[in-house]
């Protein structure tokens, strides 16, 4: 089964449509009426959706470490910065994790992209 997709409100809508142009389940925090909420009821949302947090902003690997420190689960978080990793890439890396692992896989687990670094 694949995962389905929530993303972050900084999210670029480039990233976010190309996702979805590749067959995967998409919502965006704007789409929800969630783009004032906070960080942490954004990750709350994630969970009650059971949708996998895509963010680039930093400050969800705190709350992250928090929640799992508390033993709340989450779906899982999808972290990039926005300079490590083209929209292209991106799109890329996020249609082979939704795809390619399952729900149980990332629970409550952080996925730094991009997964591996290329060699030239």
């Amino acid at each position: 089964m694949a995962c389905s997709l929530l993303m972050d409100v900084h999210v670029p809508k480039s990233i976010t449509d190309g996702v979805k142009r590749c067959g995967i389940d998409v919502a965006t925090a704007q789409e929800l009426n969630a783009g004032m909420n906070s960080d942490d009821e954004l990750l709350a949302l994630s969970a009650s959706q059971r949708r996998l947090l895509f963010t680039q902003d930093a400050d969800f690997l705190e709350i992250a470490s928090q929640w799992q420190n508390q033993k709340r689960l989450f779906p899982g978080i999808l972290f990039c910065r926005q300079l490590d990793c083209s929209i292209g890439r991106t799109i890329e890396e996020l249609e082979l994790i939704c795809k390619c692992a399952t729900p149980q896989e990332l629970e409550s687990r952080i996925t730094f992209l991009p997964l591996a670094s290329s060699i030239d």
